[in-house]
C-alpha cells in the first residue's frame, strides 16, 4: 500500500465515517446552476441509482404543475395524468409553458440587482414615493418574481403581468414607505396606504441572489388580516 498527500482541502468538514443517517433524499447540489458562479439547486441523490422515484420531480409534478394547471383555461389535471387521447400533447404543452415562465434569457447584464441591500432599498422606496412605475419595473427581478396574498400561495410571474395592477393603484395611492426590517436572510420594505381597497399594505422582499441584492417578491395584506393574526397570537 502506498501513502500520498491528498489535495482535498478542508476535509474535516465531510462526514467520512458515515455514522450520521439523513432520511431526506433531497439535498443541495454541490455545483452551481449552468451559467452561474454560485448557488445550488435541489437534487434527489437517488437519481444516480434510479430515476423512477425522484422526489424532486414528483414534487414538481404533483404540487407545482398541478397548481399551474388549475389556473389554465381548458386544461385538465386528470387528462394530464391519463393516457387518453390528447394527453401526451397536453403534457408536452403544459411542461413547456411551465418551464418557459420560469426562464428568462438575459440580453445584457442584470440591471435590477445591487451590490448592497441599502442601495436597493433606497432606490425602491424612492421609486414608490415618486410613483415612478418605470423605475419600479426596472428594479423588479427578472424571471421568477413572486406575488401573492399574505398567508396564501404565491405565483411566479413576470412583472409585466402585474404591471396593469400597479398602473391602476399606484397613481391613486397616498402611500407611506416604512423603514426596512431584516428577517433572517432578507429585508422587508413595508408600504401602507396602498391604493388597492382590498389590500392596502404591500411587503416588498429583498434578498441576496446570484447577481447581488434583488427585489424578488410582493406580499399583499390589509389591516384586518393583520389584526386577526395579532389577536390570535395574543390568545
Amino acid at each position: 500500500m502506498c501513502f500520498s498527500f491528498s489535495k482535498i482541502s478542508q476535509s474535516s468538514r465531510w462526514n467520512w465515517d458515515g455514522e450520521r443517517i439523513v432520511h431526506d433524499s433531497i439535498v443541495p447540489s454541490s455545483r452551481p446552476p449552468v451559467g452561474h458562479k454560485d448557488g445550488n439547486y435541489d437534487i434527489d441523490v437517488r437519481e444516480f441509482l434510479v430515476n423512477e422515484r425522484n422526489v424532486v420531480m414528483r414534487r414538481t409534478l404533483e404540487v407545482d404543475i398541478k397548481k399551474f394547471i388549475s389556473k389554465l383555461p381548458n386544461a385538465s389535471w386528470d387528462l394530464f395524468r391519463s393516457r387518453d387521447s390528447g394527453s401526451f400533447d397536453l403534457r408536452a404543452q403544459i411542461i413547456s409553458e411551465f418551464v418557459s415562465r420560469k426562464i428568462e434569457y438575459l440580453q445584457s447584464d442584470p440591471t435590477w440587482a445591487r451590490k448592497s441591500q441599502a442601495t436597493l432599498i433606497k432606490e425602491l422606496g424612492d421609486a414608490f414615493v415618486k410613483k415612478d412605475l418605470k423605475a419600479i419595473e426596472n428594479l423588479a427581478k427578472k424571471g421568477d418574481f413572486w406575488i401573492g396574498q399574505i398567508f396564501s400561495e404565491f405565483e411566479i410571474v413576470r412583472f409585466s403581468q402585474v404591471k396593469p395592477y400597479f398602473s391602476t393603484y399606484l397613481p391613486q395611492s397616498h402611500l407611506q414607505v416604512h423603514p426596512a426590517e431584516k428577517k433572517e436572510n432578507e429585508y422587508v420594505l413595508k408600504i401602507t396606504s396602498w391604493g388597492d381597497p382590498e389590500f392596502s399594505i404591500l411587503y416588498l422582499y429583498i434578498e441576496k441572489g446570484i447577481y447581488g441584492w434583488e427585489w424578488s417578491k410582493i406580499v399583499l395584506s390589509n389591516p384586518e388580516i393583520e389584526c386577526q393574526v395579532n389577536n390570535f397570537d395574543d390568545t
